[in-house]
């Protein structure tokens, strides 16, 4: 069973765009705060089996969504909530809006349910998709259970559901059907655009803190379930103790001290630096004959029609650059790639050996 992920380490001589994170450094205070805790000794310490406070400080960002403590599961990260949802749900088929991330492929496989992609439309920033396809789907299976699995903002295309097509979903769709929504880097939507908003019982919202806070290494994240049931069972199936207790501790500590308008000071600034970068890497490459697709998160789609992979991978090597081959997702191919969005002087690494290889394979530069 084949398991893709991208991403690396950068002190290993290359520049990896490969993964997906915040595009800038975490907040300053992040470093104070470990080093308090590892003074104080709190790593040698069990966690709260129920983490209670980590809840309680979830809940606060969560505010405008009326999202309460006990609607909250802890997780490490939204692949372990998407493990979770199989083995809670146990569907009979399984409902992807691809190209979609996450392990839905394999798990399927290992659970004997059926896989059934429905691709939507992401040349715009809105993801566009015709619901009867899943309407006929539904239809074939009757009663049976099923799972619908979204990524929003979508991976790797970037672009972004509006909340009143997640409820035109679930209206087309029969009620044992749930809906698991992948919002990895739900902090960067606004509220009209998160399955939060819904307040729904058949929908289940995954976020992390990893890769919005750049804490890869300190992994924690959360469910949010609305039926009381459903998040005993979560609860019942994660692990003991998922998060570590300077994770958990690192995320409490880090709302107390800044606040929801702290918290929320730096995704505004990180969106405003994805959004600044975003433009200079589509001016650098599309004069160079790249395809870029449109992006609301930090990693952007990228088509080059006249490289495909390896081969461009094998150009990069020479610049110590390594970018993410898309055809790991359904229904791309070996002439697409995601690239990470990061600070500027690591940009202009990404795009200057992008239009080198451009450069080595004929194509006209500007």
């Amino acid at each position: 069973m084949a398991r893709f992920h991208g991403g690396g380490n950068e002190w290993l001589d290359y520049y990896d765009f490969s993964g997906t994170s915040n595009s800038i450094p975490p907040p300053r205070i992040i470093d104070k705060l470990l080093y308090e805790m590892i003074k104080r000794r709190w790593h040698t310490l069990r966690p709260e089996h129920n983490y209670a406070s980590y809840r309680e400080r979830i809940a606060e960002l969560l505010s405008p969504y009326s999202v309460e403590p006990n609607e909250i599961v802890p997780i490490g990260g939204t692949s372990d909530a998407l493990r979770l949802s199989f083995l809670l749900f146990k569907p009979k088929i399984i409902v992807v809006l691809e190209p979609c991330s996450g392990e839905h492929r394999e798990l399927s496989r290992l659970f004997g349910a059926r896989y059934a992609p429905v691709t939507y439309n992401f040349e715009e920033s809105i993801c566009n998709l015709d619901l009867s396809k899943i309407e006929s789907v539904a239809i074939s299976y009757g009663d049976r259970k099923g799972l619908i699995v979204v990524s929003n903002p979508a991976n790797p295309a970037g672009c972004m559901y509006e909340s009143k097509f997640f409820e035109m979903l679930l209206d087309a769709t029969p009620k044992n059907w749930f809906l698991f929504v992948n919002e990895a880097f739900g902090d960067y939507l606004d509220y009209n655009y998160s399955a939060l908003s819904l307040n729904s019982e058949r929908v289940i919202v995954a976020r992390s803190f990893n890769k919005t806070l750049n804490l890869q290494g300190l992994r924690a994240g959360y469910i949010v379930a609305r039926e009381k049931e459903l998040v005993r069972k979560y609860n019942a199936l994660r692990e003991p103790w998922p998060i570590t207790i300077l994770a958990a501790k690192l995320i409490e500590m880090l709302i107390e001290e800044e606040g929801f308008s702290g918290y929320k000071d730096f995704i505004e600034r990180s969106k405003r630096s994805s959004d600044t970068e975003k433009r200079y890497i589509y001016k650098m490459l599309t004069r160079a004959s790249y395809k870029l697709y449109p992006s609301v998160a930090p990693y952007l789609l990228i088509e080059h029609p006249w490289i495909k992979h390896p081969q461009i991978d094998q150009k990069l090597e020479k610049y110590r650059v390594r970018i993410r081959d898309a055809s790991t997702y359904y229904g791309l191919n070996k002439n697409f790639s995601r690239v990470a969005v990061k600070t500027r002087s690591k940009n202009k690494v990404l795009t200057q050996a992008l239009r080198y290889v451009a450069v080595e394979s004929g194509v006209i530069v500007y």
